[in-house]
């Protein structure tokens, strides 16, 4: 059975399963936030408070990416350490791509010597 996902996070509904219903709440706090589509929050007492987002980061790339974050300080702290951690990994992949582009054009310009002819 497919439940959607409500827009307004903050008024659970009641849902009916199997004879019985269920009132669904929503506790990503991300979710509604630019980029963010969720998966799952949660506590435990061996992995403390955890959190992992599929977020997409659209500065100069799109790019998309699944945080994963356990057993953090305390509750409040996952939501701004997950955009802290997605924005540095799309800087660092923004990195690796120029790197790269700069690469391919210093071999096309024989600026690079391979490595079989030396």
């Amino acid at each position: 059975m497919t439940i959607d996902v409500e827009e307004n996070k903050d008024e659970p509904r009641p849902v009916k399963m199997n004879a019985r219903f269920y009132r669904w709440e929503n506790t990503h706090q991300m979710l509604g936030q630019k980029g963010v589509n969720g998966i799952k929050t949660g506590v435990t007492q061996s992995a403390g408070p955890c959190l992992c987002t599929s977020i997409l980061v659209t500065d100069k790339y799109s790019i998309p990416f699944i945080v994963v974050l356990l057993n953090c300080r305390d509750m409040e702290i996952r939501w701004m350490e997950t955009w802290k951690l997605a924005k540095w990994s799309a800087f660092r992949m923004q990195m690796i791509k120029q790197y790269k582009t700069q690469l391919s054009g210093m071999a096309a310009t024989g600026c690079l010597l391979n490595a079989q002819s030396i």
